[in-house]
């Protein structure tokens, strides 16, 4: 298991801390978890009545339908590959990371196969 080291605020205890790639991949859809289950309980414990019901209501509808969304996305995409070597390639996981070199960030897309660790750039276009 491929483990990284990640700065954290200069205000923390703790400057460095190690997690998993995996662990790194599936932090953006965790807080998108925790903030469902945080509307979830917001909206069980508020009042029909109450004038942000509706809007809390639409909130978690929104948040669930991105989750599910994901969930679906990832099962096409686990077909594997035929590498010209013969060798059958398929993806695991995929997820954005924030490179910091410097005094600079980068937005990094990182695809992990079973055989294979990619990380990918942005490209500028004229376009967008």
């Amino acid at each position: 298991m491929m483990t990284v080291r990640v700065k954290r605020p200069k205000d923390s205890k703790d400057s460095t801390t190690t997690s998993s790639m995996e662990a790194l991949l599936y932090k953006p859809i965790d807080r998108v978890t925790r903030s469902t289950l945080v509307l979830h309980d917001l909206l069980k414990h508020t009042p029909k009545d109450h004038p942000d019901f509706l809007l809390l209501q639409d909130a978690l509808r929104i948040s669930q339908n991105f989750l599910s969304s994901i969930n679906e996305e990832i099962d096409p995409r686990r077909t594997a590959v035929t590498t010209p070597k013969g060798e059958a390639r398929q993806l695991v996981k995929d997820g954005f990371l924030v490179e910091v070199s410097e005094s600079s960030r980068k937005l990094r897309h990182v695809f992990l196969f079973t055989d294979l660790l990619l990380c990918a750039k942005m490209k500028k276009t004229a376009v967008g």
